[in-house]
């Protein structure tokens, strides 16, 4: 359960996730961060100004997002080789 002091940085992340790009990587696409711009806006808009609010909502942008990215590179699908195996398919299987 989140609580309720972190609930506005869950929000801001929530609304800021729509604005992070799209990178191509070579074999398909994946999100990048949340643009700086984007989150010094939001900032801006929802009065986070006082001492140190900016950085403190930048910090735990940051982290979650940080999450966010490891998450979705660890579901994004493997690269076939050129076999048309992935690398999970080359691998050795530990015995069980």
């Amino acid at each position: 359960m989140l609580r309720n002091d972190l609930h506005p940085v869950w929000e801001a992340w929530q609304t800021l996730t729509l604005s992070r790009p799209i990178i191509g990587t070579g074999f398909g696409a994946a999100p990048g961060p949340i643009p700086f711009e984007a989150i010094d806006r939001y900032a801006e808009r929802f009065r986070w100004t006082g001492d140190g609010d900016f950085e403190d909502l930048l910090a735990m942008l940051r982290a979650l997002d940080a999450e966010y990215l490891k998450h979705t590179a660890e579901k994004a699908p493997e690269k076939p080789n050129k076999k048309g195996k992935t690398s999970k398919g080359n691998r050795k299987r530990d015995p069980e």
